[in-house]
């Protein structure tokens, strides 16, 4: 969200492309500030026995498949 560039690389083709245009609808909404704010989080968590985890710790781009272990 905080990056259009890179999402532009990823959902520039299809099916993906529409993502583009809704990613820019969704930071109107947030705001710069929000913005900010989830840029400043890291992209894991884990101080509870589970990890939090936005898609993969490796990538923003990838899912963990159902696969993958703890």
């Amino acid at each position: 969200m905080w990056r259009p560039e890179v999402l532009a690389r990823f959902a520039g083709r299809p099916p993906f492309d529409a993502i583009g245009e809704i990613a820019a609808v969704e930071r109107g909404w947030l705001g710069e500030a929000r913005l900010a704010w989830l840029h400043g989080l890291p992209p894991a968590q884990t101080p509870w026995p589970i990890a939090l985890v936005h898609l993969s710790p490796g990538s923003l781009w990838s899912a963990p498949g159902p696969e993958a272990d703890d």
